[in-house]
């Protein structure tokens, strides 16, 4: 297997034959020399796997009229896996002139295209990220039979961007296009899936370092003779400024108010580390709103 990084990429506006194993081998040695294959799709216009578009080592390109909807022409199957101008588009011609053309054939160079210009930008990058920036980055298209973001199989992960996939690209390799590190014995083939399958295997986001426990709180010490603790314990409302209270002996004229709290700062927040140590007797707590609505 090789695991080289030559980095290069070929458009192949090609198809016929079905499924090899062999041939499958060889895109997969391709892609673990980091070469990116772009082919088309194919133009019978039905669900048949077209080949090479279809192998998971090859991305398979399907073609869009000017207005953004699918070609009539265009296969549609689980290994589409990005779209791009296919319908009508001006080409090169024999006899040094100009024709319209059409087919995913047009559509794979645009895609090849914008893979070559990011690779410009972004050397440093994989062929697999490269790809999958341009999935990641891919615009929805505007109109049927697509009607959920994501992938389908018409338009695969939409319509390739350039601007998008070089700005996603800007904030780093693994960010736009995952992990470029196979386990070992494994080549960048290990990541390409193709079509639907086709992800970002990012890197996992490590376990976060668990907190140290709470410590326990410190046991209040206990009161003296025959006197019981009392305690209050408040959960505020939403004005917590408003939110008063006080907790006076009766009994005791010399004592009066024992205890008092507020207003507070945190609205629907418990408050429980007020206690004082009492007499069996007679107290009055009383709780205020300056508001007069009420605690709510």
């Amino acid at each position: 297997m090789r695991r080289g990084r030559c980095k290069g990429h070929f458009s192949m506006s090609l198809g016929g034959g079905g499924y090899s194993a062999t041939s499958n081998a060889a895109y997969e040695d391709y892609y673990d020399a980091n070469v990116l294959i772009v082919a088309a799709a194919g133009n019978g216009g039905n669900s048949a796997l077209g080949y090479p578009a279809s192998y998971p080592a090859v991305v398979s390109v399907a073609s869009l009229t000017s207005s953004g909807s699918r070609s009539s022409f265009s296969q549609y199957n689980d290994q589409v896996e990005i779209a791009a101008p296919g319908s009508a588009v001006l080409s090169t011609h024999k006899n040094n002139g100009y024709t319209t053309m059409s087919g995913t054939s047009m559509a794979c160079p645009h895609v090849a295209g914008v893979a070559a210009l990011l690779w410009t930008h972004f050397p440093q990058c994989t062929n697999n990220q490269i790809r999958n920036a341009m999935i990641q980055s891919a615009r929805e298209p505007p109109s049927e039979p697509r009607n959920t973001a994501g992938w389908d199989k018409y338009y695969g992960w939409g319509i390739v961007n350039a601007g998008n996939a070089y700005e996603l690209l800007k904030n780093g390799c693994e960010v736009a296009g995952g992990d470029s590190n196979p386990p070992a014995g494994e080549g960048l083939s290990y990541y390409a899936l193709g079509g639907k399958d086709q992800g970002v295997p990012l890197t996992p986001t490590p376990a976060p370092t668990p907190l140290p426990p709470t410590p326990a709180p410190t046991p209040l010490p206990p009161c003296p003779g025959a006197q019981q603790r009392f305690e209050v314990q408040i959960i505020t409302d939403n004005y917590p400024g408003e939110t008063t209270w006080t907790l006076t002996d009766k009994c005791d004229a010399s004592i009066g108010e024992m205890m008092s709290g507020g207003p507070y700062s945190t609205s629907s927040t418990p408050y429980s580390d007020m206690s004082a140590c009492a007499n069996d007797g007679q107290y009055e707590f009383k709780i205020n709103d300056s508001f007069g609505d009420g605690v709510c």
